[in-house]
């Protein structure tokens, strides 16, 4: 019977290590340890060995909860929304970073882990990177860090060229890969390539418009601190489509190198005496601001797309993390945690989900920052 045969050849299909453990979501160290682990059968093919590939689809564990590119094989990564690897934890000595231990990358993650190499050369560091085959490291090349990289850090970071040099991993997940800001004005252009893109994608227009705002402001909120900290206009953006709970939703990555939010509001004699996680949550409410002209609403405004979207949002600054869960809109979740870069700047996370959504007023964002205020 042809169809019997056919299903038993898909059942069949072999594996090779690097397509086994891009499978698996792992660096192929870490596929290694797990196929000795589970004793996966080997199958000698010439000088090398494959692997069942039903045999290691048994052993992924899918999670409703986790998010994976869209339109990829769901991996046992249980990914919380974002990135979760804490950059720190994979420098295992002074100015090497093993970019293998990462689990996963998107947006805010690769642009965090940018700034940490970033501050690392700024501050007379020569840096080295572990690479190797796996799905982190060509996932970052297609977000385009190792350019970034190279283009910024005059020779001063290393990493082995030829394993990821001339490789063809293709992510058509990703909508706009690290793309460096330095003028105002540049990123309504970019933000517009992005609504374009969306909407090719089938995304509805308000997720285009809520995005296309959000960049802008974050942006122009971006450069004004690297300005004020290092004299250059200069901020780091990146957009990734991915999959969550069987939804398509954009992961918005943005970094800046500058003094940080809470820094630059305590310039501000009133609200100097404000400790940094109160001038952090107080920088998103309405016309709070270190500018003595009426400025302050381009936060609460992207506060307030994320609230109605129902979405997620991170806003890491030197070693706070601001975490906000809005994905039960009736008790919006806003906490501190452990920032995924203890460096300099500020770097944005944000998810907008694919579903229509209408913006909430400035004053229904303050009324629940006023109220999470008086918790801290």
């Amino acid at each position: 019977n042809a169809n019997i045969f056919r299903e038993v050849k898909v059942e069949k299909k072999l594996l090779s290590i690097t397509e086994a453990a891009s499978l698996l979501g792992v660096s192929r160290i870490t596929f290694n340890k797990i196929r000795k682990e589970k004793a996966f059968t080997e199958v000698p093919v010439g000088q090398r060995v494959r692997f069942y590939r039903d045999e290691i689809m048994a052993t992924l564990q899918p999670n409703n909860q986790s998010v994976a590119p869209a339109g990829s094989t769901k991996r046992n990564i249980i990914l919380n929304v974002f990135s979760h690897d804490t950059i720190g934890d994979i420098e295992f000595k002074k100015d090497t970073f093993d970019l293998t231990a990462l689990k996963q990358i998107d947006p805010y993650g690769a642009v965090s882990l940018l700034c940490v190499i970033l501050e690392k050369v700024r501050s007379g560091s020569r840096v080295h990177l572990i690479v190797d085959e796996g799905l982190v490291c060509q996932t970052l090349k297609a977000h385009q860090f190792f350019l970034q990289v190279e283009a910024r850090c005059e020779g001063k970071v290393s990493w082995d060229k030829k394993i990821l040099y001339g490789s063809t991993f293709h992510d058509n997940t990703m909508l706009m890969p690290i793309t460096a800001v330095t003028n105002k004005g540049t990123e309504r252009s970019l933000a517009e390539e992005l609504v374009v893109l969306l909407r090719k994608q089938g995304f509805h227009d308000s997720v285009g418009r809520g995005i296309a705002q959000i960049i802008g402001e974050l942006a122009d909120n971006a450069m004004t601190h690297s300005a004020q900290a290092l004299g250059d206009r200069i901020c780091w953006v990146s957009a990734q489509r991915f999959l969550y709970r069987e939804k398509n939703c954009v992961i918005v990555g943005l970094a800046d190198p500058g003094l940080g939010i809470f820094s630059t509001l305590k310039t501000k004699a009133e609200y100097k005496a404000l400790t940094d996680s109160q001038a952090l949550l107080k920088a998103f409410r309405p016309f709070v601001t270190s500018w003595e002209a009426a400025r302050g609403k381009g936060l609460t405004d992207v506060l307030g797309i994320a609230l109605g979207n129902n979405s997620y949002m991170h806003a890491d600054v030197c070693n706070l993390s601001l975490q906000m869960d809005f994905h039960d809109g009736s008790n919006p979740e806003i906490k501190f945690g452990t920032p995924l870069a203890d460096v300099t700047g500020t770097r944005f996370g944000l998810i907008l989900i694919d579903n229509y959504f209408v913006k909430k007023s400035r004053e229904e964002v303050d009324k629940m920052l006023e109220e999470k205020e008086r918790q801290i």
